[in-house]
């Protein structure tokens, strides 16, 4: 059938229809020529399938004999004959080897809706700018794509598409590659995936690539995991996965979200089982949004890939890029490399490495020039007076080896003079020499001035406190207290160097510090600092959102944590109440349990209020050096940190002052029937929260009190970060923040790092946490661990995370649960995606080790000893501050030990919950509270709230118990009262001593955590000597083996057959039937036959034992001081061994000798 086309020259088409489809917008320079019949030099024409309409493509450019038009239906011939897949069957042509380069980004341009043809050359544009190698789209809506569309979306002549059709106008996805860079091998295509197994054409890589679109619907979306596993399983070569998943993987990822969904964990178990890495996102949080007010906004759009993926590219990066024609953010996967980026990118990171390999070869090649020098002037002084005949050549050759030194010390005299007129060769080495120390003279900068301010010294009456000559006791504790791994300074010393070193250098180190003490300052060479900009989140190039860390040399570190530990002794006396950081005593969760105390009483008294949060820009380098009188503040020195809150002590008198004027009232946190206890601030460090009225009074003061403290202190706050939070309800909350200048949120919020204002038990706080313990294992996937090696990341690290949190909020069951659900998974399965059995259950797990357990602490317990740690505080710190916040708000209780009953709803308050732990700590004598044992007596007592010395009396140093009663006691209540007096009697009192609250479980009577840890989650006592596996030095792996073998628990045939795994019971070793744990590492013959020889080496004669843990109890009594550490080492040893070779005939159908064992062993 002949189509009829309207063609014209390529140079009289606009803009948007250079490529694509022949469009309306077009026919106003096109004239009617002729019938199509034949390729034509000015257009390339495709034919649509079933239409009577070509796509028309302009030709600009000629290869060799052929037009471009003549090219592209070749090629488009070719494509139909494979089966209209771009790169099924295709093989690269000679032209397309020609530009051979690396893999350099994947660029997934995500729902850019191709179908829309005016979207095409804004994509285009795009993706020239993005110079990616890959380019994958989503939401097509396209159910046939030829070269023509691909043209018109990517400026590449090599390149190669495959694609899934569209379901009408919904749906569709579409992936293009530059065959130059990767080969296609495979293709296929799922339901809601296309997957390409690629090989590069540079290095010859096998690998594999995804591209998703996910369904919306959750029912859906577990046929999306099953495809994709699929694909894993089936080709098991390094693999990445991108596009649109249309699930968010935390709460954080999706703008609003409250809690963690079904979908949520079916995704983060889908990444976690198949052992997939999940990248940050740089440039940007989220990568969808609707565009409208409120927005919603969500990260559904990402990368992931395989560990054996990430190991081919050491520097992958995820990027968000700018949206332009979608709701959706292009995201780009960068593999960089010296051949990736722009040419002066090239260019900068090969000088870079260039650098170093000239810095190793001087050193290897020439080494240090005058030292070299004075050898060789050393060697010739030395032959001159005893040359002879045979020695003049050497002479000859050492004098020409000094001749090239000294030239080459010429030149290098040269380049630091920096002198161009005179060359080197000359012997000018002296003049070279004195211009380059001139040049360092005149560049030297001795002492900086701002205007005419002036530096000042610290006053004498508060340094009387602080100065005194430094001892070595003092130095050597503060060395002790400072850590090893910390980054060196300048020099390259770090404190592990005079740790060690101690004996050697302390003479060096004291003088020094010495000299500082006399003469008031210290060497430049030892101030030297390095300065480290840190970001403070994932991908920022803003200055203002770096952290600037100085990494100071050695011998400054010292001393400054010597004045550090100095100036702490001081600062409690010095700094308001309200200020929290960096002083002894003080807690930073004092801070956050006061705001939400102050912050329940304010809402529950239904008064309306303000919350500032108030953000200091740049709090170290804005502070004015008049104002804090000295020098020194540089973050990362031990000693800045306490000058710069001595600066933030300032604003604190300023709103003191404001408060005691009543320009500001703060916040009451008492009950009407006791004076009042305002809070009007709280510090830590920079961190500053303000409790003011909804007045625009009250904010037109405290915005004064901030301008004032501006301008003395040099530091700004940054009203456009700091944050406005209305407490109830404040109906003109919008003009009050304009007032000040803040941004408006809501409760609750994060202050220092832990929410402020959430209600009781709310699980939407916690996933912060989830979040974090589910992140750090996917750090840990490139990991290959032992479970010895996991159960010591779960003990240092995971558990560990929720720390912070458990110290002050009280744990949901539900998301207890779910937190050990993460570790025990972990312990058991890693982060392979095979499965793995539970060997041990939890509890015992949890247990302590000597009682068999692992010593992995349970949440819920965990929580309540963190908890009880106020409850003991607050009975021993009567004087701070956080103290009297709470007796003010529900008063004391008799004795002062402790608050009354709160009542009332729990609100946002957290003191009623931590109350709770009480009845751990009301235990005067006897196995509990008093009225609990005897609830009969305390019936009928007299008086219920007399005190004690008011029941005591004293006759000489003897105690007597009078107790009054109601009425006369019944002969069934003789018993109880005969073992109350009991009781009484059997606890010694002092007389004439302060009464106090003693820990009874440590000698020392302090509470300590992990005691009442102990108390809480304790379950009897065991003779087995658990504690002892841990102490043998071997590896964890062994020792953790060790362990299930002494519970029985490895998985041997009859453990398996009790999994309902029927295999043919009989043990490997032996070739008998029945094999158990205890069987196969004791009793087997072969067993039998190691054990006989150790006991021959060592002169024993031994009866084996039933069981592994009999042996394991037996053995650790046995041994012999001069040969514990490889006695108790012998078990775990032998029996490893054991069960290697078991293993070895099990899976590899393989058997050793036991001969080869015993040397192995041996």
């Amino acid at each position: 059938m002949e189509r009829v086309v309207r063609v014209a020259e390529a140079s009289k088409l606009p803009q948007e229809a250079a490529f694509g489809e022949y469009n309306s917008e077009a026919e106003k320079f096109l004239e009617p020529l002729a019938l199509v019949t034949r390729p034509s030099t000015n257009l390339a024409c495709e034919p649509r399938e079933d239409t009577n309409v070509l796509d028309i493509s302009p030709i600009r450019m000629c290869y060799g004999e052929i037009t471009q038009g003549e090219r592209v239906l070749q090629e488009q011939s070719e494509w139909r004959q494979n089966g209209g897949n771009g790169a099924e069957g295709q093989e690269t042509t000679q032209k397309s080897q020609k530009g051979l380069r690396e893999l350099r980004n994947l660029a997934s341009a995500i729902n850019y809706e191709t179908a829309h043809k005016d979207k095409r050359a804004q994509i285009k544009n795009a993706l020239k700018l993005w110079n990616g190698e890959i380019i994958c789209f989503q939401k097509t809506k396209m159910e046939h794509i030829g070269r023509a569309v691909i043209q018109s979306l990517w400026a590449n002549r090599f390149a190669d598409w495959a694609y899934q059709e569209s379901e009408g106008a919904s749906g569709g996805i579409l992936i293009m590659w530059d065959k130059r860079v990767v080969e296609v091998q495979n293709c296929v295509k799922g339901q809601y995936s296309i997957s390409c197994r690629f090989k590069n054409v540079q290095d010859q890589l096998d690998w594999a690539f995804s591209e998703v679109y996910g369904p919306n619907v959750d029912a859906d979306r577990g046929l999306l995991w099953e495809e994709l596993a699929g694909v894993h399983s089936w080709w098991g070569v390094p693999w990445c996965i991108g596009g649109d998943f249309n699930v968010v993987k935390f709460p954080s990822e999706k703008l609003g979200a409250g809690r963690h969904t079904g979908a949520m964990q079916n995704f983060s178990e889908f990444i976690f089982e198949l052992g997939l890495v999940d990248l940050p996102l740089l440039d940007g949080q989220f990568t969808r949004s609707n565009n409208q007010d409120p927005p919603t906004k969500s990260r559904i759009n990402r990368f992931l890939v395989s560990t054996d993926w990430e190991e081919q590219f050491s520097q992958l990066r995820q990027k968000a890029l700018p949206r332009f024609v979608s709701d959706h953010c292009p995201i780009m996967l960068e593999c960089r490399s010296f051949k990736r980026g722009k040419p002066q990118l090239h260019l900068a990171n090969k000088l870079k490495a260039l650098k170093e390999d000239i810095k190793k070869w001087n050193k290897e090649c020439f080494g240090d020039i005058r030292i070299k020098k004075l050898e060789l002037m050393q060697e010739l002084q030395w032959i001159k007076g005893k040359e002879t005949q045979g020695q003049r050549s050497y002479r000859l050759c050492t004098q020409d080896e000094l001749e090239k030194t000294l030239l080459l010390d010429e030149v290098s005299w040269r380049q630091k003079s920096r002198v161009k007129w005179l060359k080197e060769g000359d012997k000018n080495t002296k003049f070279f020499q004195q211009t380059a120390n001139a040049n360092r003279r005149n560049n030297y900068i001795e002492s900086l001035q701002h205007g005419d301010q002036q530096w000042s010294t610290i006053d004498s009456a508060e340094a009387s406190q602080l100065e005194g000559p430094f001892s070595e006791e003092e130095v050597v504790t503060a060395l002790n207290q400072m850590s090893v791994e910390k980054a060196p300074g300048p020099n390259g010393y770090t404190i592990a160097f005079y740790k060690k070193c101690w004996d050697i250098v302390k003479i060096e180190v004291l003088n020094s510090l010495q000299e500082f003490h006399e003469q008031g300052s210290i060497k430049r060479s030892l101030n030297a600092t390095f300065v480290v900009l840190i970001p403070k989140k994932l991908g920022v190039s803003d200055v203002k959102d770096f952290r600037p860390i100085c990494l100071i040399g050695s011998v400054y570190k010292i001393l400054s944590k010597i004045l550090a530990n100095r100036l702490k002794g001081v600062l409690g006396a010095v700094l308001s109440p309200t200020q929290n950081a960096f002083i002894q005593g003080r807690q930073i969760t004092e801070s956050v349990l006061i705001a939400n105390e102050c912050l329940d009483s304010r809402l529950k008294s239904g008064i309306p209020g303000l919350l500032c949060k108030l953000d200091v820009e740049k709090a170290y380098d804005h502070v004015n050096w008049n104002f804090l009188i000295t020098r020194g503040i540089r973050q990362g020195d031990s000693l800045s940190p306490l000058l710069f809150v001595l600066v933030m002590e300032a604003l604190s008198h300023l709103m003191n002052k404001a408060v005691s004027e009543n320009l500001l009232e703060g916040f009451a946190v008492n009950n009407h029937t006791r004076p009042d206890l305002k809070i009007s601030h709280l510090l830590f460090a920079d961190d500053t929260l303000i409790f003011c009225g909804a007045t625009r009074d009250q904010l037109i003061h405290l915005k004064g009190v901030l301008m004032c403290f501006e301008a003395v202190s040099g530091l700004h706050i940054n009203l456009g970060k700091s944050e406005i939070v209305p407490v109830g309800t404040v109906h003109e909350i919008q003009d009050l923040a304009q007032l000040i200048g803040g941004r408006i949120t809501t409760l609750p919020m994060k202050y220092l790092g832990l929410p402020l204002g959430a209600k009781y038990k709310s699980k939407e706080i916690w996933n912060p946490i989830v979040e974090k313990m589910e992140r750090r294992l996917a750090g840990w996937k490139q990991l290959y661990l032992s479970k010895g090696g996991r159960l010591t990341l779960i003990k240092s690290t995971l558990s560990s995370l929720p720390t912070y949190f458990l110290s002050l909020f009280p744990i949901p069951s539900s998301v207890a649960k779910r937190i050990e659900k993460i570790q025990r998974d972990f312990l058991w399965g890693g982060v392979r995606e095979e499965f793995k059995y539970h060997l041990v259950n939890w509890r015992t797990i949890c247990t302590l080790l000597q009682m068999g357990g692992l010593g992995v602490r349970q949440t819920i317990p965990f929580n309540q000893a963190l908890l009880g740690k106020w409850l003991w505080r607050f009975a021993t710190e009567n004087t701070v501050f956080w103290r009297k916040v709470i007796a003010s708000k529900y008063g004391v209780g008799k004795g002062d030990w402790d608050t009354k009953e709160v009542r009332g709803g729990h609100g946002v308050c957290l003191w009623k919950h931590i109350k709770r732990g009480w009845q751990h700590f009301n235990r005067w004598c006897g196995e509990g509270v008093m009225q609990d044992l005897f609830p009969t007596l305390y019936h009928i007592a007299q008086d219920k709230q007399e005190m004690v010395s008011d029941y005591l009396n004293w006759n000489n140093e003897e105690m007597v118990w009078a107790m009054t009663l109601k009425r006369a006691l019944q002969d069934w209540e003789l018993a109880d009262f005969t073992t109350f007096m009991e009781t009484l009697y059997n606890f010694k009192i002092k007389r004439n001593v302060s009464d106090q609250m003693r820990w009874e479980h440590i000698g020392s009577g302090l509470f300590k955590v992990r005691s009442f840890y102990h108390i809480i989650c304790s379950g009897g006592h065991s003779t087995s000597p658990w504690k002892s596996v841990w102490k043998v030095k071997v590896p964890p792996k062994v020792a953790f083996f060790t362990w299930l073998a002494a519970h029985g628990k490895n998985l041997t045939i009859d453990n398996l057959r009790r999994r309902k795994i029927w295999m043919l019971d009989w043990c490997f070793m032996c070739k008998r039937v029945g094999e158990s744990i205890d069987h196969l590492l004791l009793h087997c013959d072969y067993a039998s036959e190691m054990w006989s020889f150790i006991f021959c080496i060592v002169g024993l004669q031994w009866v084996m034992p039933c069981k592994v843990s009999d042996l394991l109890a037996c053995w650790r009594r046995r041994a012999v001081s001069s040969k514990n550490v490889i006695w108790n080492a012998i078990p775990s040893c032998l029996m490893w061994l054991i069960w290697r070779e078991r293993n070895r005939r099990a899976f590899e159908d393989s058997e050793r000798h036991s001969m080869d064992l015993k040397l192995t062993f041996l």
